[in-house]
């Protein structure tokens, strides 16, 4: 059982296989992904952005790029290393917001400036001071405590999606700790809700970079791309609502016997 990867090439040949598997197993969730891949690609051929605000581009471009690593980590099973990936783009997500809000701040991020470098903490304590501002965060702090708990530390915490404990033998205060270099989630509904959960917190980042986009993406039929954007996050929201009351209330198969 969990037997190590004989080298490299095994190693990236089960991922190989993982991805494989879940094309087939995600086929849902990747045509929504295709849908939200084309959204935030939209704008990108588009804008004509001022040198002093180039940074807001790049990390569009930065976001784009972890919606890829999110979205193919769970392909191949590793759940922690998506997580990761997700909490980057949170913060690159919340550093625009930062900048969009106080454009004089660009300075101070290009400056690598204390509340650029805890951006989450600077977003936590504005909104007690003043709740009315940023007023998309509070999602994106949830999820990025839950991703940085699991998936950006090599505390304790990081270690449970990445290790199995199985009895050793007769004796119960034996077992044998395995390493898990893949993680397999305890169910489809599981599986689905770190795909789902994730199209939720990118389409978040939409709405932070809405104003820059109106403003930048000179030809971009905006209502439009504005309308589709808003359709597909009722789906993804209905469908996130529905995962997360299957786990809640999972329903109990009925025995034979007990029929």
């Amino acid at each position: 059982m969990y037997p190590l990867p004989k080298n490299l090439l095994s190693f990236l040949g089960a991922e190989h296989q993982n991805e494989l598997v879940s094309t087939h197993k995600h086929a849902r969730d990747l045509d929504i992904l295709s849908h939200i891949d084309g959204l935030i690609r939209a704008p990108i051929q588009y804008l004509n952005v001022p040198k002093d605000q180039s940074v807001i581009a790049k990390l569009y471009l930065f976001i784009h790029y972890h919606l890829y690593s999110t979205i193919s980590n769970l392909m191949r099973l590793h759940v922690a290393e998506a997580l990761g990936c997700e909490r980057k783009a949170i913060d690159a997500a919340l550093s625009a917001y930062a900048m969009l809000t106080d454009p004089s701040s660009i300075a101070g991020y290009e400056a690598r400036e204390w509340k650029f470098l805890s951006i989450k903490r600077f977003i936590e304590k504005s909104r007690k001071k003043n709740p009315t501002v940023y007023p998309l965060a509070d999602e994106l702090i949830k999820t990025w405590d839950m991703c940085s708990e699991f998936g950006a530390h090599a505390d304790d915490n990081a270690f449970a999606l990445r290790l199995d404990n199985v009895p050793a033998g007769n004796n119960p205060d034996e077992q044998k700790l395995y390493f898990l270099y893949f993680q397999a989630p305890k169910s489809p509904n599981e599986a689905r809700l770190y795909y789902v959960d994730a199209f939720a917190t990118f389409l978040t980042f939409t709405h932070i970079f809405e104003p820059f986009i109106k403003a930048h993406a000179t030809g971009l039929p905006f209502k439009d791309w504005a309308g589709q954007r808003d359709q597909i996050e009722g789906v993804v929201r209905n469908e996130l609502a529905s995962l997360h009351a299957a786990l809640e209330n999972p329903v109990k198969e009925i025995s034979p016997e007990s029929s």
